[in-house]
Protein backbone atom coordinates (compact mmCIF):
# COMPACT_ATOMS: atom_id res chain seq x y z
CA UNK A 1 0.00 0.00 0.00
CA UNK A 2 1.09 3.54 -0.61
CA UNK A 3 0.01 6.85 0.78
CA UNK A 4 -1.16 9.40 -1.78
CA UNK A 5 -2.21 12.89 -0.72
CA UNK A 6 -2.99 11.75 2.82
CA UNK A 7 -5.25 8.88 1.71
CA UNK A 8 -4.31 5.23 1.94
CA UNK A 9 -4.56 3.50 -1.42
CA UNK A 10 -3.81 -0.03 -2.51
CA UNK A 11 -1.61 -0.95 -5.50
CA UNK A 12 -4.50 -0.50 -7.94
CA UNK A 13 -4.85 3.12 -6.77
CA UNK A 14 -8.22 2.42 -5.15
CA UNK A 15 -9.16 3.82 -1.78
CA UNK A 16 -8.86 1.28 0.97
CA UNK A 17 -12.23 0.69 2.62
CA UNK A 18 -12.21 1.22 6.34
CA UNK A 19 -13.77 -1.60 8.31
CA UNK A 20 -16.54 -0.77 10.75
CA UNK A 21 -15.20 -0.76 14.25
CA UNK A 22 -14.25 -4.38 14.34
CA UNK A 23 -11.04 -5.17 16.07
CA UNK A 24 -9.42 -7.78 18.17
CA UNK A 25 -8.55 -6.98 21.73
CA UNK A 26 -4.83 -7.33 21.33
CA UNK A 27 -3.91 -6.46 24.86
CA UNK A 28 -1.74 -9.57 24.61
CA UNK A 29 -3.70 -12.77 25.26
CA UNK A 30 -7.18 -11.33 24.89
CA UNK A 31 -7.03 -11.63 21.10
CA UNK A 32 -9.85 -14.10 20.53
CA UNK A 33 -12.67 -11.83 21.71
CA UNK A 34 -14.00 -9.64 18.92
CA UNK A 35 -15.09 -6.19 19.96
CA UNK A 36 -17.46 -4.28 17.73
CA UNK A 37 -19.04 -0.91 18.02
CA UNK A 38 -22.71 -0.87 17.20
CA UNK A 39 -23.66 2.82 17.25
CA UNK A 40 -23.11 3.77 20.91
CA UNK A 41 -23.37 0.24 22.29
CA UNK A 42 -20.47 -2.18 22.75
CA UNK A 43 -20.89 -5.93 22.52
CA UNK A 44 -18.48 -8.78 22.57
CA UNK A 45 -18.92 -11.87 20.44
CA UNK A 46 -17.75 -14.94 22.36
CA UNK A 47 -16.96 -18.12 20.45
CA UNK A 48 -16.11 -20.34 23.43
CA UNK A 49 -17.39 -18.93 26.73
CA UNK A 50 -15.99 -21.84 28.77
CA UNK A 51 -12.52 -21.79 27.21
CA UNK A 52 -9.67 -20.71 29.48
CA UNK A 53 -6.85 -18.47 28.34
CA UNK A 54 -3.62 -16.97 29.75
CA UNK A 55 -4.83 -13.42 30.38
CA UNK A 56 -2.23 -10.68 30.70
CA UNK A 57 -1.69 -7.03 29.90
CA UNK A 58 0.55 -6.24 26.93
CA UNK A 59 2.86 -4.20 29.18
CA UNK A 60 3.80 -7.38 31.05
CA UNK A 61 5.14 -8.97 27.86
CA UNK A 62 6.82 -5.74 26.72
CA UNK A 63 8.77 -5.55 29.98
CA UNK A 64 9.79 -9.17 29.47
CA UNK A 65 11.12 -8.44 25.98
CA UNK A 66 12.98 -5.37 27.25
CA UNK A 67 14.54 -7.48 30.00
CA UNK A 68 15.49 -10.07 27.39
CA UNK A 69 17.15 -7.42 25.21
CA UNK A 70 19.14 -6.08 28.18
CA UNK A 71 20.13 -9.62 29.19
CA UNK A 72 21.29 -10.49 25.66
CA UNK A 73 23.52 -7.43 25.68
CA UNK A 74 25.18 -8.74 28.86
CA UNK A 75 25.13 -12.44 27.97
CA UNK A 76 25.52 -13.27 24.26
CA UNK A 77 24.70 -16.97 24.94
CA UNK A 78 21.02 -15.97 25.35
CA UNK A 79 20.92 -14.77 21.73
CA UNK A 80 18.62 -16.99 19.68
CA UNK A 81 16.94 -18.60 22.68
CA UNK A 82 13.16 -18.66 22.92
CA UNK A 83 11.37 -17.12 25.90
CA UNK A 84 7.68 -16.94 26.81
CA UNK A 85 6.25 -14.14 28.90
CA UNK A 86 2.88 -15.04 30.36
CA UNK A 87 0.81 -15.02 33.52
CA UNK A 88 1.04 -17.61 36.27
CA UNK A 89 0.03 -21.11 35.16
CA UNK A 90 -1.77 -21.72 38.43
CA UNK A 91 -4.72 -19.48 37.68
CA UNK A 92 -6.95 -20.02 34.67
CA UNK A 93 -10.01 -17.94 33.94
CA UNK A 94 -12.83 -18.67 31.52
CA UNK A 95 -13.66 -16.23 28.78
CA UNK A 96 -17.17 -15.63 30.11
CA UNK A 97 -15.81 -14.87 33.59
CA UNK A 98 -13.46 -12.26 32.09
CA UNK A 99 -16.25 -10.61 30.12
CA UNK A 100 -18.42 -10.44 33.24
CA UNK A 101 -15.51 -8.89 35.14
CA UNK A 102 -15.06 -6.35 32.34
CA UNK A 103 -18.69 -5.35 32.87
CA UNK A 104 -17.87 -4.61 36.51
CA UNK A 105 -15.45 -1.93 35.27
CA UNK A 106 -17.57 -0.74 32.35
CA UNK A 107 -21.33 -1.17 32.56
CA UNK A 108 -21.79 -0.85 28.78
CA UNK A 109 -20.00 -4.16 28.13
CA UNK A 110 -22.40 -6.76 26.81
CA UNK A 111 -21.89 -9.97 24.91
CA UNK A 112 -23.39 -12.53 22.62
CA UNK A 113 -22.46 -16.18 22.46
CA UNK A 114 -21.53 -16.95 18.86
CA UNK A 115 -23.23 -19.74 16.96
CA UNK A 116 -20.88 -22.73 17.23
CA UNK A 117 -22.04 -24.11 13.90
CA UNK A 118 -20.38 -21.12 12.18
CA UNK A 119 -16.94 -22.02 13.60
CA UNK A 120 -15.22 -23.92 10.82
CA UNK A 121 -11.99 -24.41 12.76
CA UNK A 122 -10.78 -26.16 15.89
CA UNK A 123 -10.12 -24.00 18.92
CA UNK A 124 -8.53 -25.39 22.05
CA UNK A 125 -10.51 -25.13 25.28
CA UNK A 126 -7.39 -24.61 27.40
CA UNK A 127 -4.33 -22.52 26.55
CA UNK A 128 -1.36 -22.01 28.85
CA UNK A 129 2.02 -20.37 28.50
CA UNK A 130 5.07 -21.74 30.30
CA UNK A 131 7.19 -18.76 31.36
CA UNK A 132 9.47 -20.66 33.73
CA UNK A 133 12.56 -20.10 31.58
CA UNK A 134 12.03 -16.32 31.62
CA UNK A 135 11.44 -16.39 35.37
CA UNK A 136 14.62 -18.37 36.05
CA UNK A 137 17.09 -17.03 33.47
CA UNK A 138 15.87 -13.42 33.25
CA UNK A 139 14.34 -13.03 36.73
CA UNK A 140 11.17 -11.80 34.96
CA UNK A 141 7.75 -11.94 36.59
CA UNK A 142 4.25 -10.59 36.05
CA UNK A 143 3.46 -7.82 38.49
CA UNK A 144 -0.21 -7.12 37.79
CA UNK A 145 -2.93 -9.07 39.52
CA UNK A 146 -5.61 -10.59 37.35
CA UNK A 147 -8.13 -7.91 38.45
CA UNK A 148 -5.64 -5.11 37.74
CA UNK A 149 -5.02 -6.56 34.28
CA UNK A 150 -8.70 -6.74 33.36
CA UNK A 151 -9.35 -3.31 34.88
CA UNK A 152 -6.57 -1.70 32.81
CA UNK A 153 -7.60 -3.46 29.59
CA UNK A 154 -11.23 -2.47 30.11
CA UNK A 155 -10.27 1.11 30.92
CA UNK A 156 -8.19 1.29 27.74
CA UNK A 157 -11.02 -0.01 25.52
CA UNK A 158 -13.58 2.16 27.24
CA UNK A 159 -11.49 5.21 26.46
CA UNK A 160 -10.72 3.96 22.95
CA UNK A 161 -14.43 3.85 22.13
CA UNK A 162 -15.77 6.68 24.28
CA UNK A 163 -12.91 9.20 24.00
CA UNK A 164 -10.78 8.16 21.00
CA UNK A 165 -9.00 11.52 20.85
CA UNK A 166 -7.69 10.90 24.37
CA UNK A 167 -6.40 7.36 23.81
CA UNK A 168 -2.79 8.52 23.65
CA UNK A 169 -3.18 10.08 27.10
CA UNK A 170 -4.86 6.92 28.41
CA UNK A 171 -2.02 4.78 27.05
CA UNK A 172 0.61 7.13 28.47
CA UNK A 173 -1.07 7.15 31.89
CA UNK A 174 -1.28 3.36 31.94
CA UNK A 175 2.41 3.08 31.12
CA UNK A 176 3.23 5.49 33.96
CA UNK A 177 0.98 3.55 36.34
CA UNK A 178 2.67 0.31 35.32
CA UNK A 179 6.14 1.84 35.79
CA UNK A 180 5.21 2.89 39.33
CA UNK A 181 3.88 -0.59 40.14
CA UNK A 182 7.02 -2.11 38.62
CA UNK A 183 9.22 -0.05 40.96
CA UNK A 184 7.17 -1.11 44.00
CA UNK A 185 6.74 -4.79 43.17
CA UNK A 186 9.89 -5.88 41.37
Amino acid sequence: MIEAKGKIRNKNNKKKKKKKFSSLIRREKVHYISVRQEKSRQWISIRNPNATRPWQHVLEAIVGYLQLAASIKKNKRLHGEVFNFGPSNTKNYKVLFVVKLMRKYWDKVSWKIADKSKNSFYESKLLKINSNKAKVKLKWKSILTFNETINMVTEWYKNYYMHPKKIYKTSFNQIKKYENLLKKRY
